[in-house]
C-alpha cells in the first residue's frame, strides 16, 4: 500500500518474514520520512538502509500501530488543499514531486469534455514549469 501523507510517502507490505508476526515493513525513499512515521508511531524501530532495494528505508513497524497513526493522521486532517498543506509543512520540492504524482493518477480519470475547476482556456498549463503538461491533451485525448 502506498501512504502519501504531509509527512511523508511510504509503501507498506507484508514481506515473508513478517508472516505470522504483528509487523508490517514500512518503506521509504528517505530516512527524514521514516524517523518521522516512526515517531509519531511510538515505535523504535530500527532504520535500515540498503543502497540497491527499490526503497533505500526500510523498518518494520507493529500493524496495530501503523494502523492508529494512519487514523489518528485522519482525524486530524485540517486543510481543505493537500498539495498546498504539504508545501507549507514540507516545501516547494515535495510539494512538486506529489503533484508530479498527482498529474500522472490524472490519467486515471477520464476527462473528455469535462475541465477541473482550476482550468481555463486563457491558461491551460496546470503548473509553470518546463515540464509543464496542457490540460487540454487530457480534455481531447481518446476516451475509455
Amino acid at each position: 500500500m502506498w501512504i502519501v501523507t504531509t509527512f511523508g510517502f511510504f509503501s507498506v507490505v507484508e514481506k515473508p518474514w513478517d508472516r505470522g508476526t504483528p509487523l508490517l515493513t514500512v518503506r521509504a525513499r528517505t530516512r527524514n520520512d521514516l524517523t518521522r512515521l516512526l515517531k509519531k508511531s511510538g515505535s523504535n524501530a530500527a532504520v535500515i538502509r540498503d543502497d540497491v532495494a527499490d526503497y533505500r528505508f526500510r523498518s518494520r513497524v507493529a500493524r496495530d500501530a501503523l494502523a492508529r497513526l494512519m487514523a489518528d493522521e485522519v482525524r486530524d486532517i485540517d486543510y481543505e488543499n493537500f498539495k498546498d498543506e504539504v508545501k507549507a509543512r514540507q516545501g516547494v520540492k515535495r510539494s512538486s514531486i506529489y503533484m508530479r504524482v498527482w498529474l500522472a493518477l490524472l490519467e486515471l480519470q477520464p476527462l473528455r469534455g469535462a475541465r477541473p475547476s482550476f482550468w481555463t482556456r486563457d491558461d491551460p498549463f496546470l503548473m509553470d514549469r518546463p515540464s509543464r503538461v496542457r490540460l487540454s491533451e487530457y480534455v481531447t485525448g481518446p476516451t475509455e
